[in-house]
């Protein structure tokens, strides 16, 4: 019998070689993640910067566009969501940044989907991982991800590529990452606008 809040539904044997293509998506992610660390040029980001403040508000529409690219890096969106406050002042950065963010981490969850192959292949068996990932895929996911969200310190540039690995669908995690990331995503603009001398 499955635990409260776990789902009953019996998942089908795996399909051949989903086992190997679950590892295999997840190598090639961490090698792609790792090389772009190693050699993207990050003092592009330093210029980028500088294009955006002196684009006026067409720059704040630049920085709402850099939030699919920087989660598909990797790269925290929060750094954007701070630069729009310190450049923008907390209100339009506020209002840039919460769908920028929920679309962009449904973005890497997309791409995780796609590398793990068979969202339910981590949910099949009895151990702790399986049960974790098959309560993800139940009314329990969507308050894992807002309780996620509410901590400005959990490492989402990472998870957005792992929930896409699990059975939770994407509109769950599309609606639980909206909510939960609104009091951070208010934080870090409150935070650059104060640094940015803006209010």
């Amino acid at each position: 019998m499955p635990a409260p809040g776990e789902s009953n539904v019996a998942f089908p044997p795996p399909a051949p070689g989903a086992r190997a293509r679950f590892w295999l998506g997840l190598v090639v992610l961490a090698v792609l993640l790792a090389v772009f660390h190693l050699f993207f040029p990050h003092d592009v980001l330093l210029e980028l910067e500088g294009r955006v403040r002196e684009a006026g508000w067409p720059g704040l529409l630049l920085l709402a566009l850099l939030y699919v690219p920087a989660a598909l890096a990797g790269i925290p969106v929060a750094v954007l969501t701070f630069s729009a406050g310190w450049l923008f002042g907390p209100v339009a950065a506020f209002l840039m940044a919460v769908p920028s963010c929920t679309v962009s981490a449904c973005a890497a969850f997309g791409v995780g989907r796609l590398l793990a192959g068979d969202p339910k292949y981590l949910a099949r068996g009895e151990g702790r991982i399986a049960r974790l990932a098959r309560s993800l895929g139940t009314r329990r996911g969507f308050w894992t991800v807002v309780v996620l969200r509410l901590s400005p310190v959990t490492p989402f540039a990472l998870l957005n590529f792992a929930f896409g690995a699990t059975p939770m669908r994407l509109s769950t995690y599309a609606l639980g990452t909206l909510l939960g990331s609104i009091p951070a995503t208010l934080g870090f603009a409150i935070a650059g606008a104060l640094l940015g001398g803006r209010r």
